[in-house]
């Protein structure tokens, strides 16, 4: 395939992606995810959540149009370390009383995002160490959006 169509592909599940969070985050709310807010208000919460999203997956987007290079096999190197990662972490650190399947389809974005983050890499090891760097910085820049929005506060 000629990297255009690639491309395209990959804009697609970026595309696909965007949509599925917009729909999980429309259709989840905080009390499921085990937290107790300050403020219980739905659009600051939903745009605390969607916006960090979105800047990630818009800045996949910028990688697969000004790099010439689409490896689905990175990718799914990628999906795989990030999710096994990140689930790892859900089950061991969520707290009693939290929907298992909206915590779960959280960390399968996450690791969804650190995947098309990492398309661009050719080799599939390296994406396989540098999805988890995306994790990271995925999962602090969606608590600073929290903090900084009010939304959770530590409690000092």
């Amino acid at each position: 395939m000629d990297i255009v169509s690639e491309q395209k592909d990959a804009l697609v599940a970026l595309g696909l992606t965007a949509l599925g969070f917009v729909i999980l985050v429309v259709t989840t709310a905080s009390h499921e995810y085990g937290l107790i807010l300050m403020r219980d208000d739905r659009l600051i919460w939903s745009l605390t959540r969607i916006v960090p999203a979105l800047a990630w997956i818009s800045l996949a987007g910028v990688l697969v149009l000004f790099r010439n290079t689409i490896t689905w096999k990175s990718a799914a190197a990628a999906f795989m370390v990030t999710l096994v990662i990140a689930s790892t972490v859900a089950v061991a650190g969520a707290p009693l009383g939290v929907n298992a399947v909206s915590v779960m389809s959280t960390v399968s974005y996450y690791a969804l995002t650190s995947a098309l983050l990492c398309v661009t890499i050719r080799s599939a090891v390296l994406a396989s160490f540098v999805a988890p760097v995306f994790l990271v910085l995925q999962v602090i820049t969606d608590i600073l959006a929290h903090l900084g929005t009010g939304v959770v506060q530590l409690g000092l």
